[in-house]
């Protein structure tokens, strides 16, 4: 089964949210493809101040998209090799949509310098 997303190309300022989420953020998600919401993520903050700057960053980028941002937690173990050895959380920014198969495009607003790609993921 695969299912299908509309992820953010990242840019400099989603790097380093990601990389301060990647260190603060505590998941539940342990074996699986997770799809989260930012209150999601605050309550797996401990910090009180990096709970701000996440929670500023992230509006800000819902602000620029103009749509409901989400972050993709990608921990699915696919063989051996992988459960041997721990692998860097894999997260992205993705636009909260329905996809089906006959959608193509997505409106979105061109000039607020986010790229969107489609990406398969197989569960």
């Amino acid at each position: 089964m695969s299912r299908r997303y509309c992820v953010i190309k990242e840019n400099q300022k989603m790097r380093t949210l990601l990389s301060i989420i990647k260190s603060n953020y505590n998941s539940d998600n342990k074996d699986s493809l997770q799809e989260v919401n930012l209150e999601h993520v605050l309550n797996r903050i401990f910090d009180q101040d990096i709970k701000v700057l996440v929670k500023n960053a992230w509006k800000d980028l819902e602000i620029i998209a103009g749509q409901e941002i989400r972050l993709l937690e990608n921990n699915c173990k696919k063989n051996f090799i992988n459960r041997l050895y721990k692998k860097n959380k894999d997260m992205n920014f993705i636009v909260k949509t329905e996809l089906n198969d006959d959608t193509t495009v997505i409106n979105f607003n061109s000039t607020n310098n986010l790229k969107l790609e489609h990406k398969y993921i197989n569960i």
